[in-house]
């Protein structure tokens, strides 16, 4: 009798466990990634080039977020050569251009450095602002997006197909398309 008790119990507690686990998993109960015309997450980050970022400092202008799996992958270095040499295309708007990963900052700076970045990468190793815009991917790696927020802090659009080879090109055609206004002339 005591055996079958034990039986019993023991089944009990694994449905309650799974059914537990299936609830607290349910999409419903998960918090949506944000969606364009949503606000966007406001984030304080640090960045390769020794300074904090917060979205809300950048308040009047877009800002651009190319979130990338981790640093010194192929597909990553591609994308960051891709936005360094398109600067020239992008620097003609009046944005705030990052490229974001989960690394630690140490990591991030080496790799900006690497690569001869001409915009900041930042670092979120606490993967929460990654959470917040619902990047977080498999392997608690960023999902490759290219996020683009307006002067209001909206989100205008997200890039869920970066190719990383011609990132930086897109990002000129996008921010184009959506007609960003044109950076102050330094002359």
């Amino acid at each position: 009798m005591s055996g079958l008790r034990v039986g019993t119990t023991f089944r009990a507690r694994l449905v309650l466990i799974v059914a537990l686990g299936l609830a607290l998993t349910s999409p419903s109960l998960i918090a949506e990634p944000p969606a364009i015309g949503d606000t966007a997450p406001d984030f304080d980050l640090p960045g390769s080039d020794a300074n904090r970022h917060h979205l809300s400092d950048y308040r009047g202008k877009f800002v651009v977020l190319a979130w990338f799996s981790r640093a010194y992958t192929g597909g990553s270095t591609a994308e960051c050569v891709s936005l360094r040499d398109s600067s020239a295309a992008i620097s003609k708007f009046d944005i705030a251009l990052f490229m974001i990963s989960v690394d630690e900052i140490r990591i991030n700076t080496n790799f900006a450095r690497r690569c001869k970045a001409t915009f900041p990468i930042l670092s979120d190793p606490g993967k929460a602002t990654a959470r917040a815009y619902g990047v977080l991917g498999s392997y608690n790696y960023a999902t490759r997006w290219t996020v683009y927020i307006d002067p209001d802090g909206t989100i205008a659009t997200i890039d869920k197909d970066v190719r990383p080879r011609d990132a930086g090109a897109v990002i000129a055609r996008t921010l184009d398309e959506l007609g960003v206004a044109a950076a102050a002339s330094s002359e």
